[in-house]
């Protein structure tokens, strides 16, 4: 039992190009971030060696520091990470370190301030495709030096050699919300919704060929896509072409997009690849009837038994999309209900306590590993 850590987590924390700040992983950190400090003989602190913004709520006994970097090029802007890294591990001499991105935590080996912190990274994507190659160089290097690793789903771990799957654990998402805050319902209004960032990934544009192809059987039914990202030009000229403007809506992104997609009849996740993802166990949660694409790295199969909680189809598939959307459209209102129900049992098996508690115990083994 370690009976003190200062942990910092430490990662790059920067708007993206269309002005909107973070996504899954930013979350995930900031929450366990958030979590581990609730134990008063944690010292909690974020890092951020890219960006200075910290959008969601932290926990006052949570440090942030910030860098935020103006640089002309993708050299001079890594530059100044390796720099900002290095300066704020060398002066702040942690514990441990855990990252959930590639760069902050390969610039503390090449900085040598690595020798003696351990380091924890989070693989938060599809370890194949998700990364070019001089990425999954750096990714390999620092892996070999890491103490510890963890992956969202079986799938990703599977994906690397023995050496690194013997060393690292399989730990979800969490759930941020309790059974009780959304009770089961649908609200009538025909509605099937999806939740992500537009881009090549996510995949919408199978999912709106889909809807064309059972719009006709389903009149009254609309697709609500919520997010941003530098497809949604491409998206409305596919609605456009498809005449579906007054049945397919890009929303936009919204801080309380759970409020606006809660009693939805369904929810779909059209996506290439996946980790963990945290808008499909955020739609189960809620009790909506989840519909997924069975992709790698696999977190979507992890989550959903398929006919019992929620339903798989093939990735990548307009047929098969189709054939399920329809499947679920046609389902009685009992039948619905039952799996609502089961979808909602996220809210007790992925709750924080048991998720963090997890990352708990694995960071205090791999600093235990260390000091013995």
């Amino acid at each position: 039992m370690v009976n003190k850590m200062k942990i910092v987590l430490l990662g790059c924390l920067n708007k993206n190009k269309s002005g909107n700040v973070y996504g899954g992983a930013e979350k995930s950190l900031i929450n366990l971030a958030n979590w581990l400090s609730r134990n008063e003989n944690n010292e909690v602190l974020i890092v951020s060696v890219e960006g200075n913004v910290c959008a969601y709520p932290l926990d006052k006994k949570v440090a942030f520091i910030g860098y935020g970097i103006k640089a002309e090029n993708k050299i001079l802007l890594h530059i100044q990470m390796y720099k900002n890294t290095v300066k704020a591990i060398k002066k702040i001499q942690p514990d441990i370190v855990i990252g959930f991105w590639i760069h902050p935590l390969f610039y503390m080996i090449l900085g040598g301030v690595a020798k003696k912190i351990p380091m924890i990274y989070s693989e938060r994507n599809d370890p194949e495709l998700d990364y070019g190659t001089v990425a999954k160089y750096m990714r390999n290097k620092m892996m070999k030096r890491a103490k510890g690793i963890v992956f969202q789903t079986s799938g990703a771990k599977k994906y690397f050699r023995e050496d690194i799957q013997k060393k690292s654990r399989v730990i979800h998402n969490p759930v941020y919300m309790k059974y009780e805050k959304y009770p089961v319902y649908d609200d009538g209004r025909n509605r099937i919704v999806t939740v992500g960032r537009l881009n090549k990934q996510k995949n919408h544009k199978v999912l709106i060929e889909a809807f064309k192809k059972i719009s006709a059987q389903f009149p009254m039914y609309t697709l609500e896509i919520y997010g941003e990202g530098p497809l949604k030009e491409d998206l409305k000229k596919q609605i456009a072409g498809l005449n579906l403007e007054t049945k397919v809506f890009l929303k936009g992104a919204y801080s309380d997009v759970l409020e606006r997609i809660y009693g939805a009849e369904l929810f779909v996740l059209p996506s290439l690849y996946e980790g963990m993802p945290n808008a499909l166990l955020e739609a189960m949660s809620m009790g909506i009837v989840v519909l997924s694409t069975n992709c790698p790295c696999g977190g979507p199969s992890e989550l959903i038994q398929h006919g019992k909680n929620g339903f798989l189809c093939n990735t990548d598939d307009i047929e098969d999309l189709k054939d399920k959307i329809e499947l679920i459209l046609n389902m009685g209102k009992n039948e619905k209900k039952e799996i609502q129900d089961c979808a909602k049992e996220v809210c007790c098996t992925h709750s924080e306590e048991i998720i963090f508690g997890k990352w708990n115990d694995y960071i205090e083994e791999c600093i235990n590993y260390v000091s013995n």
